[in-house]
């Protein structure tokens, strides 16, 4: 009787740990408001404003990513106040593309280095995008 016991205890502490989610740290770091900073040319290693990809519709980027996979990009018109915002869906497909989900369609951006702070991706071949996290105050 106390082997059966013992062995229903162990299978509802094995299954309520599967149920458990610690959470994915790639994923936790993600999660916040991430500012578009410059742009990098990776034939020429020059950095240039994000005004070269953005062509002067906008002055500030932002993405805020969400634990339920989803995010909002928001974009400062030039000289106003006034932002667009965008919605859609994130994933990581692994560990080196982050994939958003906006207008019907999958854009998968690899990841070149990610930090606590810092996010630098893949936009194309030739070019890639860094974006520094805000702090919460």
């Amino acid at each position: 009787m106390k082997t059966i016991f013992t062995l229903i205890i162990s299978a509802i502490l094995m299954m309520s740990a599967t149920l458990v989610n610690f959470g994915d740290p790639k994923e936790d770091k993600l999660i916040g408001v991430w500012k578009w900073s410059k742009v990098i040319n990776k034939t020429t290693g020059e950095e240039s404003g994000i005004d070269a990809i953005l062509m002067g519709m906008a002055s500030e980027v932002k993405m805020e990513f969400k634990a339920d996979h989803t995010y909002i990009e928001s974009k400062l018109r030039k000289g106003s106040t006034i932002y667009s915002n965008y919605q859609g869906q994130w994933k990581f497909e692994n560990d080196e593309t982050l994939s958003t989900y906006q207008k019907e369609k999958w854009t998968s951006n690899k990841i070149e280095k990610f930090t606590a702070d810092s996010l630098l991706m893949q936009m194309n071949p030739q070019m890639s995008i860094l974006m520094i996290k805000e702090k919460i105050n």
